[in-house]
């Protein structure tokens, strides 16, 4: 009896817990052809207005304890044209604001707006250290140099430098080259690193890694001494932001990425991700908990759906990316 009291109990609490991590994803579109994403497709989408994204920002901010990071990426997010607005938006309300970008839009007076806009991160896709290899890898020639001038461009400012590479067969050789160039550099803040999960809008099956036109993205065995090497270099207070039970979960799920990854519950039911057309979801296996076109983010939060999509949610045992990758919990 007691322990069924404690089951419903810590059930109550992580129902009325406030969210612990939000993105916003302004746009879907892109011009880069990524190896491992298929977001570039998309050639239409109903935005939210501006009006809107301020509205559930800050009915958003109301619901959380500061300090607390807004994400905001894409699609490329540096296309979004009121993206600045936006970003003063969450900071005037004291939110930190981080965005993702490829970095191939980001000249001297983009670095410069997004300065002036409290911006306080930057992520910057950067697959390889070799030109040829990243640019394969994005899809579009020039976007290497593009990344090391967008770095150039936002180092004369108070915002912190990080970059993200993806893990795959194409840059397997390259990834700790890169990461002791970025560790010798005093411009870069932290380098981190993502699994390979299923191509983001692609249309394959969960056994995609195998039997499907991408499966040559996923890794060799040289993998895990890969990842052997970047979780020594970790423990010599290398700028690796992943920590080190993270790199121990890569190497599980690149064994045997059917295999569920995390020990105990999925926390993804307090997360927020909200898409380019305003549909808000904590896991988007599950379907959207409203709209913030439409819905109140409070209403939302503690609707009868949100409650039934979370008791979902601790059921799954999925690896999708949110969870071995962008908002990993150990």
């Amino acid at each position: 009896m007691m322990q069924n009291l404690k089951s419903i109990f810590s059930k109550k609490q992580l129902f009325n817990k406030p969210p612990n991590y939000c993105e916003l994803i302004v746009t879907e579109k892109c011009f880069f052809k990524c190896k491992m994403c298929d977001m570039w497709k998309r050639k239409h989408e109903t935005t939210p207005s501006i009006e809107e994204w301020k509205q559930f920002v800050t009915q958003f901010r109301k619901a959380v304890n500061l300090p607390f990071k807004m994400s905001i990426c894409g699609g490329e997010t540096l296309t979004y044209s009121h993206l600045t607005e936006l970003i003063k938006h969450c900071t005037e309300l004291g939110l930190d604001v981080s965005i993702t970008t490829n970095g191939f839009l980001l000249n001297k007076k983009m670095a410069k707006q997004l300065y002036d806009a409290g911006l306080k991160e930057v992520v910057l896709s950067l697959d390889s250290y070799e030109e040829k290899t990243h640019d394969d890898i994005r899809g579009v020639n020039g976007s290497y140099k593009k990344v090391m001038k967008a770095i150039d461009n936002l180092s004369v400012y108070n915002v912190s430098i990080n970059l993200l590479a993806v893990i795959m067969s194409l840059n397997l050789d390259s990834i700790i080259p890169l990461l002791k160039w970025a560790n010798s550099n005093p411009k870069i803040n932290s380098i981190n690193f993502n699994a390979l999960t299923k191509p983001i809008c692609a249309n394959v099956g969960e056994d995609w890694y195998i039997n499907s036109s991408y499966s040559y993205l996923w890794p060799d065995n040289k993998v895990i001494a890969v990842l052997d090497e970047i979780i020594k270099l970790k423990k010599t207070n290398n700028k690796i932001g992943n920590p080190v039970g993270q790199l121990e979960i890569f190497k599980k799920y690149y064994k045997h990425p059917k295999l569920f990854v995390k020990q105990g519950k999925c926390h993804m039911g307090q997360t927020v991700s909200v898409n380019s057309e305003g549909h808000v979801f904590m896991c988007h296996y599950f379907g959207s908990i409203g709209n913030i076109k439409n819905d109140e983010f409070n209403s939302m939060w503690r609707s009868k759906k949100s409650k039934k999509i979370r008791k979902k949610i601790l059921e799954c045992e999925r690896n999708c990316k949110m969870l071995v990758n962008c908002n990993f919990q150990e």
